[in-house]
């Protein structure tokens, strides 16, 4: 099975749980699409710069100074109270980041999703038995 490693990022205090961020959301329905091995895993987020080039140091200061840039043009936006800050050192003291291998199906997967919203043939499979 090919495998890509991506950075994501966890609770300091609660291990297993990973952050939200405007990054590419990694649902928890894992069992279908190759799982992998964390423990009670709700949502995970994680960043990689494209399809073929796997996560590292660079990535992470990628990540860095998008979330900069973000936070200012939400400040600017909203003003300095804003409520959804982006600013990555206030992340960095509740959140560590990791690197770690997953299966390029995820990456598939995570992508789909990402494009098709609830229309993502992922989430319609995964969705279809639960009435």
């Amino acid at each position: 099975m090919r495998r890509i490693k991506v950075m994501v990022f966890e609770r300091k205090n609660q291990k297993g749980r990973y952050m939200c961020s405007n990054y590419h959301e990694w649902p928890s329905y894992d069992d279908e699409y190759g799982d992998v091995e964390l423990n009670d895993v709700e949502r995970a987020y994680m960043v990689w710069e494209n399809d073929t080039k796997p996560a590292n140091e660079e990535t992470y200061k990628n990540w860095y100074e998008d979330m900069k840039n973000l936070d200012k043009a939400i400040k600017e936006k909203w003003g300095p109270d804003a409520l959804n800050s982006l600013n990555p050192d206030s992340i960095l003291e509740t959140y560590d980041y990791k690197f770690i291998d997953i299966p390029v199906s995820k990456l598939e997967a995570v992508l789909d999703i990402e494009k098709h919203g609830y229309e993502s043939e992922y989430l319609k499979e995964y969705y279809k038995n639960d009435k």
